[in-house]
């Protein structure tokens, strides 16, 4: 399952479809895992928790297969930071990037979105430390994630 190139846009290293968390189709799926991602990862970052594209996988019911990490990071945070987006344009605030919550250290590396927005940022080959230092402290300070979850559903009622 591929996105066309004029569904795309670029927003903060990541590749984001158009859909955002509200697409009620069934096809595709990805929207429907990411409104089930969005208070979970909301819950994580509340406690300062990061979460595997594995362990995130499982708990969304996910099958597992040989590019599912991929899915989650293309698919699922990508539509998530769709959605984020969208907020901040109607809020004119800025959130501190919640998807980049989601990773690990097996996935971090070269091609991983997390990994690559902040080699940039950095201007150097990042490390699981600079992860851990620079992009999840922003994440777990933000203290308003439950009026963003609450704003968000209430901006598609």
């Amino acid at each position: 399952m591929g996105i066309k190139d004029e569904e795309k846009t670029i927003y903060d290293n990541y590749v984001q479809t158009r859909l955002d968390i509200f697409y009620d189709k069934d096809d595709p799926e990805y929207p429907k895992h990411a409104r089930n991602a969005l208070p979970i990862l909301i819950e994580r970052a509340k406690k300062c928790d990061p979460i595997s594209y594995h362990e995130l996988r499982k708990m969304l019911g996910i099958p597992y297969y040989n590019r599912s990490a991929q899915y989650i990071g293309n698919y699922v945070c990508a539509c998530i930071s769709t959605s984020l987006f969208k907020w901040e344009q109607n809020t004119n605030q800025t959130l501190p990037r919640l998807t980049n919550i989601v990773s690990s250290k097996s996935s971090f590396k070269e091609n991983n979105f997390v990994f690559e927005g902040l080699k940039e940022a950095l201007e150097e080959t990042p490390t699981w430390g600079d992860y851990k230092r620079k992009l999840f402290p922003p994440i777990c300070a933000y203290k308003h994630w439950d009026e963003v979850l609450n704003t968000i559903y209430e901006m598609c009622d």
